[in-house]
């Protein structure tokens, strides 16, 4: 199981940290992007300070299957804040942020909060390195996580 970083430096990139190697990131959309204090801002800020465990992302909906038959989607992560509920949503300050996502910048290179990298190729590496390991239940789960990352 990795442990793995990212950290709000309140600058347009970031990085991601996984096994020493580092991988140039973003969480959050346009001026929002890697500012700490904007974190409550759902749809816009970036992803809040805490620690969240990598997991197999869960289809959605109806017709959940067939848009990941035809997309890439599959190859994404969830992050599940560790914060007493594993599931797909945390509370900041009272405001509900979730669906955040471990992703590669694809089309328009948006981030809602999600953690992005910024070249599909890096996310290849990190995405080898994840699928790699022996994935472990979560403490008083049956959630099986690849690692955590811990956001600053």
């Amino acid at each position: 199981m990795y442990i793995c970083s990212f950290t709000l430096n309140d600058q347009i990139t970031s990085v991601f940290e996984i096994a020493g190697r580092s991988y140039p990131a973003f969480s959050g959309l346009d001026d929002h992007a890697n500012k700490r204090r904007d974190v409550c801002l759902p749809d816009l800020g970036p992803i809040p300070t805490g620690a969240y465990y990598i997991v197999d992302r869960q289809s959605r909906g109806h017709m959940g299957w067939w848009y990941d038959a035809f997309g890439d989607k599959p190859d994404w992560f969830a992050l599940y804040a560790d914060d007493g509920r594993i599931d797909d949503e945390t509370f900041c300050n009272g405001v509900r942020r979730g669906n955040f996502r471990l992703h590669p910048a694809v089309g328009r290179g948006l981030s809602k909060g999600c953690i992005t990298i910024q070249q599909q190729s890096d996310f290849n590496i990190i995405k080898g390195m994840l699928r790699g390991v022996k994935n472990v239940k979560v403490p008083r789960t049956d959630i099986l996580t690849y690692g955590k990352v811990i956001v600053r």
